[in-house]
């Protein structure tokens, strides 16, 4: 998820270089968007079973599973 959320800075931005307008920003309309659901299975006891959570998280429609 890290990945997801890194900003990549561009070469000519960053200390020494004074401020400049980047492209614009394309938005997705509002009735394309959809929301993101993560999901989060977890075993804390050997005895429990991973693959429910799994099945139960992904017909959710949790992406990504963690």
């Amino acid at each position: 998820m890290r990945a997801e959320l890194e900003v990549r800075t561009p070469p000519t931005h960053g200390a020494g270089h004074a401020w400049q307008a980047g492209p614009a920003v394309q938005t997705v309309p509002a009735a394309a968007a959809r929301p993101t659901r993560v999901g989060y299975a977890r075993c804390s006891i050997a005895q429990q079973e991973l693959q429910s959570q799994l099945d139960a998280l992904a017909e959710a429609g949790c992406e990504p599973i963690f």
